[in-house]
């Protein structure tokens, strides 16, 4: 049951800690606890990843991609540009459409006799509505789909001239994803632009 599955993770993250905690301490991996306080730091290097393991979370953060996706963004610059404009008006209205979908949703379940054959909407729980058997098949598009958005945000902010920090990704309790370290100077961008790069992740979904 759910009960059951929480106490398995939660055990799986106990006894993961521990062993990172002691691998570490006899020195057979590096590990970083508080990387973002040497962030400032590390970014200069053109080298730099390292994994952060805390209790719930792992993150791996790397720069090694920074001039890979930099190189990329000044082919064909303007068409990008275009892009990410036109994906930005679009996220707008799909922003108020996925809005608009969450208020019926919730219409629904307060006052529908029956929500559970109405409702719009529906959490995917495994163990509950899914087969624990699909996990890692959700775990494995909910990683690709999240890199595959980071790298939007990345593409846009390249293209429109602010260069990204760093790219990673992390896995914390159950759930997987990838983020992007975008500097402060993002917000010298013209308006447009700024939206244009907050956008840009759902624009490149648009086409996957």
């Amino acid at each position: 049951g759910p009960v059951k599955a929480v106490g398995v993770v939660g055990a799986c993250w106990i006894a993961f800690f521990l062993l990172t905690k002691a691998l570490a301490s006899m020195g057979v991996i590096r590990m970083m606890t508080r990387p973002s306080r040497l962030l400032p730091k590390l970014r200069h290097s053109s080298a730099v990843s390292f994994v952060e393991v805390t209790p719930g979370l792992v993150q791996y953060y790397t720069v090694r991609f920074n001039e890979w996706l930099h190189d990329l963004a000044r082919l064909y610059r303007s068409v990008w540009q275009t892009f990410f404009h036109v994906g930005a008006y679009a996220g707008v209205v799909l922003m108020v459409a996925a809005l608009s979908l969450l208020v019926y949703n919730l219409g629904i379940l307060l006052f529908a006799e029956r929500p559970a054959d109405a409702q719009a909407i529906t959490p995917l729980v495994p163990g509950l509505n899914i087969p624990l058997a699909h996990v890692l098949h959700i775990f494995v598009v909910l990683l690709i789909n999240g890199i595959w958005h980071e790298g939007g945000h990345a593409m846009a902010a390249e293209v429109f001239g602010i260069p990204i920090r760093g790219f990673g990704v992390f896995f914390m309790i159950l759930y997987p994803g990838a983020f992007v370290d975008l500097p402060e100077t993002l917000r010298n961008l013209p308006n447009r632009e700024q939206l244009s790069v907050y956008a840009a992740g759902t624009a490149l979904c648009q086409i996957a």
